[in-house]
């Protein structure tokens, strides 16, 4: 299940971090937060800010092309060179 939010890096805290335990966190990055854990889900959909500045989105997100695997525009078309003009019309365009 995906989750939005408009604050970009939020991190909602599952478990505290203790001396014997290093806790558990979500971490949204650019707003987005993807899970498929039961236990994260029912998490955030308790959580107060659920439906306030956490919502649930059901598609899955596109990921985005990272730069070296975006497609290349198509380049484009070298100009035609001018055909060549005969030395007789040359010289009738000369005159």
């Amino acid at each position: 299940m995906i989750f939005r939010t408009p604050h970009y890096n939020l991190v909602m805290v599952m478990e505290p971090m203790t001396k014997g335990s290093p806790g558990r966190r979500i971490r949204f990055q650019d707003g987005v937060y993807v899970t498929s854990s039961k236990e994260e889900i029912d998490f955030i959909k308790q959580s107060r800010s659920f439906g306030v500045t956490i919502f649930a989105d059901e598609e899955q997100p596109k990921p985005k092309p990272k730069p070296e695997e975006q497609p290349n525009p198509k380049p484009k078309p070298k100009p035609k060179p001018k055909p060549k003009r005969s030395a007789r019309l040359q010289e009738i365009l000369d005159s």
